[in-house]
């Protein structure tokens, strides 16, 4: 059976009850988001889009998709989740960046703090040149201005490994999490960022796109992303699945929330209210 096959059939979408102390996250979460989340579940008590998930091993699952909402069950003490599995390598499955545009935020004085980062040093350049270097690792990330410049963030001396890399990003993210309003956009169209003036925003970073053995290995060895700039795209991804909170909270067994989910995806799909959307979709996120 094709790929594509496989997910026109909603019959064959791996949706399970999973114990929340199996679920891995690969990337870190915002704690003002996750607190956001967790007061709309207290109120709606229905967590709406299941997160998504692929098997790792020793029985555990790395969050593609969906850590606030990990995060925010966990704090409410829920037990177990709701995921959507699938398989990392699936040829229609694909692993994109996202671009973080900083709001507000005085440009100098930033690059000012990037400069005082131990390892790091920044120098100009063109957005060809700096999407060559990013895609084989010889810079960490660039920065896009709206005038045009591209000041692109080096590591000192000799290329670091995947770890040190992923420690770096970390260190400039943090330069601005919580104290910058940031907008993500899709890694395409670099040439075009700044096509249409986007009110107060100073700069852009753009990351490096990770492939999924990277993401594993990160996540496998306890390390973390920063949050919000990797992008995946899952053909057939579940959304509106409404499952109560309480339910995820009950002390019930596996076996019989797995039955239950079992019996609501049949009948369902009995009932014709499953569709499978082939268009890009807006979604307003949790």
């Amino acid at each position: 059976m094709t790929t594509k096959e496989c997910w026109a059939d909603p019959a064959r979408i791996r949706l399970r009850f999973v114990p929340l102390n199996q679920l891995v996250l690969h990337e870190r979460v915002d704690p003002l988001r996750v607190e956001r989340l967790v007061e709309r579940l207290r109120r709606d008590k229905v967590l709406r889009n299941p997160p998504l998930v692929t098997e790792l091993v020793s029985q555990q699952y790395m969050v593609l998709d969906g850590a606030t909402r990990v995060e925010a069950l966990k704090a409410l003490g829920c037990r177990d989740c709701v995921v959507q599995i699938v398989a990392y390598e699936e040829q229609g499955i694909r692993l994109g960046r996202w671009h973080h545009i900083l709001v507000g935020v005085d440009a100098q004085a930033f690059f000012q703090q990037v400069e005082r980062i131990e390892g790091l040093i920044l120098e100009p350049g063109d957005v060809h040149q700096a999407e060559r270097l990013l895609a084989a690792r010889d810079i960490v990330c660039y920065f896009s201005l709206p005038d045009g410049r591209i000041i692109m963030a080096r590591e000192r001396g000799e290329k670091r490994d995947l770890d040190g890399c992923v420690k770096l990003l970390d260190q400039i993210v943090r330069l601005y999490e919580g104290r910058a309003h940031v907008l993500r956009t899709p890694g395409e169209s670099l040439e075009t960022l700044w096509a249409e003036p986007i009110k107060g925003a100073t700069l852009a970073v753009v990351f490096p796109c990770f492939a999924p053995p990277e993401v594993m290995h990160l996540s496998l060895n306890g390390a973390r992303l920063p949050m919000g700039i990797t992008r995946h795209i899952v053909p057939g991804r579940v959304l509106g699945l409404n499952v109560s909170v309480d339910l995820l909270w009950a002390d019930t067994p596996l076996d019989e929330k797995n039955a239950w989910l079992d019996n609501m995806i049949r009948t369902r799909l009995q009932e014709k209210k499953v569709r499978l959307y082939q268009e890009p979709v807006f979604i307003f996120d949790e």
